[in-house]
């Protein structure tokens, strides 16, 4: 009877053994997928904080230019249509959430034994997915109904079509009237709201790549 009962317990132990090493495997598979993961996210973000930068610095010479000129170049003009067709571009992160959606569906959150770890890895997650749904997808929709399309006065213009196609018989579109630009309280709105929205979706970035990192 001892016999058989040590037999049993040897084999739970066994059993046990086989489990753990299994779960380790499995945790050491999450832990390298999330890690590959996070590192994209983080050349990601540091991508769209450069251009976001690019975007803010375009603003502030748009500004300038309005301030101090009363006419433009035609390299001037180029530059000028040039930066309003960068401002046009609008970012949106989402981060890569393959691993820890395999994660949470399969409720193997513990086999990630380092509780700190654990911790910084779901926060991460969770501040990235309240910014995609509360302040992302809220940016993205007022940039298209207030900023964008009232930019349009310009990289939409005649010179700014031009400029980037040359000539082309038969198209038509309206002048860019620089002089009074500056006049122009729905642009002007727009182009100090791009600078804004850019900045304040900067900050949210920075905030994801030192947490990612």
């Amino acid at each position: 009877m001892v016999l058989v009962m040590i037999g049993i317990l040897l084999a739970l132990q066994v059993n046990n053994w086989n489990e753990q090493k299994k779960n380790k495997k499995q945790a050491e598979r999450y832990l390298i997928n999330l890690k590959e993961g996070i590192q994209e996210d983080y050349i990601l973000l540091d991508e769209f904080i450069t251009s976001n930068e690019k975007m803010l610095g375009y603003v502030k010479s748009i500004g300038n230019t309005l301030a101090t000129k009363q006419e433009l170049s035609k390299d001037e003009e180029i530059e000028f249509t040039k930066m309003h067709n960068e401002l046009t571009f609008e970012k949106y992160f989402i981060p890569e959430k393959r691993t820890i959606n395999q994660i949470a569906s399969s409720s193997q959150g513990n086999l990630i034994s380092n509780e700190n770890l654990q911790s910084k890895i779901f926060k991460y997650y969770s501040f990235c997915e309240r910014e995609e749904q509360n302040n992302e997808k809220s940016m993205q929709l007022y940039m298209h109904l207030h900023i964008t399309y009232k930019l349009a006065t310009v990289w939409a213009s005649k010179e700014a079509v031009e400029n980037f196609s040359g000539p082309i018989s038969g198209v038509k579109r309206p002048s860019m009237d620089f002089k009074n630009l500056s006049m122009n309280s729905d642009y002007f709105t727009a182009l100090a709201n791009k600078g804004g929205v850019t900045t304040a979706q900067n900050g949210k970035y920075k905030i994801m790549r030192t947490m990612a990192k």
